[in-house]
């Protein structure tokens, strides 16, 4: 368990977001403007966004996932070019030159099993994440040329994303993940965050992710949900008895 004391989010215009209603009704959640800033401003530092990046972007506009890459690419100054995936549409995009790259293990199982073998050199740094990711799914999109793939993961509460690891072709791949700056970690089998890119609903209070972790000393270990809710293609999916 490890924790660090810090100030109380000051209070300020609220941005309200809607979850996926997958367990049974969409619920609001509520940011900052500040809140979303800190997070553009971590996000632009992690992945080095820059004017002259590209992205392929198959994260809906009305998620929160779009503050990962999307919209911080673009308060930039790169592209973002949205679409709904499928591997002959990514194959087809791929003409756009994109350096930056988003996509769910969903979708790079749906491109493997395609029988697609895309040239992905150009793409200097993706992230893979929102579901249970395999070393197999990072493997393949390093094997197709992504130069760094992270393996990310996050809260739709808290402005993903919390923990990430990098990987560049000849590393040994696992599942591991790092824990990135910005927030405090309260360890009780499941992880509890606080961070400034905490939505404001928690200001200054622990946010219960439900997700079980285990921690080996340097390496977080996703081991599943303390509830009934599993993810799925991305979406979330409550469990019946």
């Amino acid at each position: 368990m490890f924790m660090k004391e810090f100030g109380i989010l000051s209070s300020g215009v609220k941005v309200k977001f809607k979850t996926t209603g997958s367990t049974g009704e969409p619920k609001d959640i509520l940011h900052t403007k500040e809140s979303l800033q800190d997070a553009i401003d971590r996000n632009i530092k992690l992945f080095d966004l820059k004017e002259s990046d590209v992205l392929l972007n198959f994260v809906p506009r009305h998620t929160i996932g779009v503050y990962i890459m999307a919209v911080p690419l673009e308060q930039v100054g790169g592209k973002v070019f949205d679409n709904k995936f499928s591997p002959e549409v990514f194959v087809e995009m791929l003409s756009e030159k994109p350096t930056k790259l988003i996509l769910i293990p969903t979708m790079v199982r749906m491109l493997k099993e395609s029988g697609l073998r895309p040239d992905l050199s150009g793409i200097e740094h993706m992230l893979i994440g929102a579901e249970e990711t395999s070393i197999d799914d990072i493997e393949f999109m390093l094997e197709l040329g992504v130069q760094k793939v992270m393996h990310g993961y996050g809260s739709t509460e808290c402005v993903p994303i919390v923990f990430g690891t990098n990987f560049t072709k000849g590393d040994k791949v696992h599942t591991g993940l790092r824990r990135l700056s910005g927030w405090d970690i309260m360890l009780d089998k499941t992880l509890h965050l606080r961070g400034n890119a905490m939505l404001s609903n928690h200001d200054g209070d622990y946010y219960d992710t439900k997700d079980i972790f285990t921690f080996d000393g340097e390496f977080f270990y996703w081991k599943g949900r303390s509830d009934n809710i599993v993810k799925k293609s991305g979406w979330k999916v409550v469990k019946k008895n």
